[in-house]
């Protein structure tokens, strides 16, 4: 019986192993020049393919910028709160993306507001 139970657990820490997230999304302060040459500095919203998973995520803007994602159904959606856009000058704001091959679509929203990327890089 024991045998049976330990057999089960250690099944259910292999997949929970295999299926773990690897979602993250942090900014970046040295941006790699390869990736600074494509930024495209008219542009306010911009997505950079890094490999099959990563993409850089660039965002222009004034004020105090904060990022997070959130992921739901097939859909990942990149939350930027921006503060005091009257008190800063204008920021360039590089972000790393990792997502999972599950996470279908990307979606932006800026302080709450739906909205798209600019731009679409490939070819770093």
């Amino acid at each position: 019986m024991r045998r049976i139970l330990f057999l089960g657990l250690l099944t259910l820490f292999l997949l929970t192993g295999c299926n773990s997230s690897t979602l993250s999304f942090s900014e970046i302060e040295n941006v790699p020049k390869n990736v600074q040459s494509t930024i495209n500095t008219d542009n306010t919203l911009q997505l950079i393919y890094k490999d099959e998973n990563s993409y850089y995520v660039v965002f222009h803007s004034s004020g105090i910028v904060t990022g997070n994602v959130v992921f739901t159904d097939r859909t990942l959606t990149i939350q930027f709160e921006v503060q005091d856009e009257d008190k800063h000058p204008l920021k360039q704001h590089v972000y790393i993306l990792e997502r999972d091959p599950v996470q279908e679509m990307i979606a932006v929203t800026v302080n709450g507001k739906s909205t798209h990327f600019d731009n679409f890089t490939t070819g770093l």
